[in-house]
């Protein structure tokens, strides 16, 4: 059986030899007649862009050449079988294409045995053709991740292979190991058969069929988070495609949403991923909002821990000092209540509640330690803040000082183009003995 090798590197006595010569000289060694080796030289010359360089030295060509140089002595005999040792060490990235091109190219007649550490060498020659991994990665993922954990599973490993003695007489299956790790089976099929004598015979295989034996991802993530906020996997946005529970109510909007529109809970749910993804939340200012993250039966929970606040516009945080100050005066019989009505919805419970107790006739309250705090807006028509003041009372009769603590999370909706106080909920109420 004819065959031809391509070495790595190039031997230092031929480097003096011109191309022509060089080739002269291993077809003589292969036994070709002059005038057919002639022929076969120049064709090859051609077929691997050669021309050019058949009467330069060996030795000053580029690495690129020198490699085309010894891939066509290796066929000066057309051989039935090729090996070749490390064929693209060297070679900068365009050379490497080329060279896998070529040997792609002469592989459908030949049996090739390449011999490299790099497994880009063979993925789109003869390994890439039998072993194809049809899985895409999630859109969330590199699209083709498993085929690039498939060749990291192969690439600098010692690649082994292990006949089935299950499989049928007929069709041989071969398992192909990278060190320990099947990554394939082969599968042969009898082309031809030569009678040898008595019983023996010599058989021609092919290979039949390919299976690539890799596996798909396992991890999953559940993300539940408010609806008006944007979540990124990976830097890319999910969508109403991974929803697994929407329309849940938010605890503290139990009273808001009889006025407006409140965000509603929304699950997100990703599986068949490779790997753990990175989790992004945004509010609707894109700005990254905290969460929390646990492992779960094997799935990431992560979980906001609250609505994210931003900076209050200074004419909102004005109106909320002044309208707290006007309640609170309400209740304390300091102003009458057509002074507030336009502060609430017509039917509000706010209107008509006034403390249980009566507050001796007093000078008129001052007020200290203005601040308001966690301003979250939910949409434009929705929005909430802390408001905390100190509130003060003389009374004339006693000559004492009535102090009040006032620190409240008020929730304000836009209604008919007005804001309008929905919902009060105390955060603290102290009340200090007279003094």
């Amino acid at each position: 059986c004819k065959y031809g090798i391509i070495w790595q590197g190039i031997i230092h006595d031929i480097s003096k030899f011109s191309v022509t010569e060089f080739l002269k000289y291993i077809g003589s060694l292969k036994g070709k007649a002059k005038k057919e080796l002639n022929n076969i030289i120049s064709e090859l010359l051609t077929r691997l862009n050669l021309e050019d360089v058949r009467n330069k030295k060996m030795k000053k060509l580029s690495g690129g050449m020198r490699q085309r140089v010894l891939f066509a002595q290796a066929l000066l005999n057309n051989p039935r079988i090729l090996v070749l040792d490390e064929p693209t060490v060297g070679l900068d990235p365009k050379e490497r294409v080329n060279m896998r091109n070529m040997i792609k190219e002469i592989s459908q007649d030949k049996i090739i045995f390449v011999s490299t550490h790099i497994v880009s060498d063979i993925e789109n020659g003869k390994l890439g053709d039998y072993f194809i991994v049809t899985a895409d990665g999630s859109k969330y993922e590199d699209k083709d991740i498993y085929r690039k954990e498939y060749r990291n599973r192969v690439n600098g490993r010692k690649i082994t292979y292990k006949k089935d003695a299950a499989s049928a007489l007929e069709a041989p299956e071969y398992g192909l190991y990278a060190d320990d790790d099947l990554f394939g089976i082969v599968t042969l099929k009898e082309v031809s058969k030569e009678p040898l004598m008595f019983i023996l015979s010599l058989s021609t295989w092919a290979i039949d069929e390919t299976r690539s034996v890799y596996e798909t991802g396992k991890e999953s993530v559940e993300i539940t988070v408010p609806d008006i906020y944007q979540v990124y996997l990976n830097d890319v946005a999910l969508d109403e495609n991974a929803v697994l529970i929407f329309g849940e109510d938010v605890p503290r909007f139990r009273y808001v949403k009889e006025y407006v529109d409140v965000p509603k809970q929304v699950t997100y749910q990703v599986e068949g991923l490779c790997a753990e993804p990175e989790v992004r939340i945004c509010d609707r200012n894109g700005s990254d909002v905290p969460f929390t993250k646990e492992k779960k039966d094997g799935t990431l929970v992560v979980a906001t821990e609250d609505f994210l606040p931003t900076e209050i516009p200074a004419e909102i945080e004005q109106m909320v000092l002044e309208n707290e100050k006007l309640y609170s005066n309400f209740l304390t019989r300091d102003v009458e209540k057509s002074r507030i009505t336009s502060l609430f919805p017509k039917d509000s419970l706010y209107l008509d509640y006034r403390d249980g107790w009566t507050i001796s006739k007093h000078n008129t309250p001052v007020f200290s330690d203005e601040n308001v705090t966690n301003y979250v807006e939910y949409s434009e028509d929705l929005f909430s803040c802390d408001v905390y003041m100190m509130k003060s009372m003389y009374i004339p009769r006693t000559g004492k000082t009535i102090e009040q603590t006032l620190h409240e999370r008020v929730y304000y909706g836009r209604i008919d183009g007005s804001w309008k106080i929905l919902e009060m909920n105390s955060l603290s109420h102290e009340e200090a003995e007279e003094s």
